[in-house]
């Protein structure tokens, strides 16, 4: 996968950015993470290793999987051509990618759960 400046990007960990820069030797990558996140809150530019990218697009839908939040509801199915259904109760909504607002990965879900218990 070659990475370039412009580009949104899943990392192992479900951390979502899009690509401000990128050191000369390609092994760091910087972003932004407010567009994706899109709450209101400044989180500033980022950066990690390029090897803990695990998918790149130039279209954020590409990088969602089952599991993850989007608009604050879950990604239930995702089909060939990448459009998503969201779980709203008993209705399943679709979803292409100029409908995408918000998004939080399952990873990032699951890390920032309370757990009650071991």
């Amino acid at each position: 996968m070659k990475l370039e400046v412009g580009l949104y990007f899943r990392t192992k960990d479900g951390i979502i950015g899009k690509i401000d820069s990128i050191s000369e030797d390609g092994t760091e990558i910087y972003f932004d993470t407010k567009p994706i996140f899109g709450n209101g809150e400044e989180f500033g530019s980022k950066w990690c290793y390029s090897t803990d990218i695990i998918k790149a697009s130039h279209n954020i839908i590409d990088l969602i999987e089952v599991g993850d939040y989007v608009n604050g509801k879950e990604v239930t199915l995702i089909t060939k051509n990448n459009y998503i259904e969201l779980d709203y109760g008993c209705n399943m909504i679709g979803c292409h990618n100029e409908d995408i607002k918000t998004i939080l990965t399952k990873e990032q879900f699951e890390n920032n759960c309370y757990k009650i218990g071991d």
